[in-house]
C-alpha cells in the first residue's frame, strides 16, 4: 500500500481563512514585545525571526483583515497580557511592496 505524498514543502494554516497551504504561498507574522508593555506585529519576510509566528495568505489581503479581529491574534500568539498594536504600516506595507515589484 502506497501513500500519496501531498507536498514536499512545509504546510501552514492561514490565520484569516484557515486554509492549509504550502509555506511559500504564505507570509509570516511575528510578534515583538516592547518595553512599554504592548506587542507589535512584524512581517518576517525571510522566515528567520525568532519567536512564535502566524501565517497569512500572500494572494488574499482579505485574510489579513480577518486575522485582525479582536482576540484572534492574541490567541494565535498565545498572549495573555498586553494589547497587540496594529498599525497601518505593519498591515499594508507588505502588500504594497508586492504590488510594486
Amino acid at each position: 500500500m502506497s501513500r500519496r505524498k501531498i507536498s514536499d514543502r512545509p504546510v501552514r494554516t492561514c490565520l484569516g481563512c484557515r486554509r492549509k497551504l504550502p509555506q511559500d504561498r504564505l507570509y509570516r507574522l511575528v510578534i515583538r514585545r516592547h518595553k512599554d508593555h504592548y506587542y507589535e506585529l512584524v512581517w518576517d519576510i525571510k522566515t528567520r525571526l525568532r519567536g512564535r509566528g502566524a501565517w497569512i495568505c500572500r494572494d488574499n489581503p482579505g485574510c489579513l483583515v480577518k486575522a485582525a479581529k479582536p482576540g484572534l491574534l492574541a490567541r494565535a500568539f498565545k498572549l495573555t497580557d498586553g494589547p497587540v498594536r496594529i498599525t497601518s504600516d505593519s498591515l499594508g506595507s507588505l502588500f504594497n511592496k508586492e504590488q510594486v515589484s
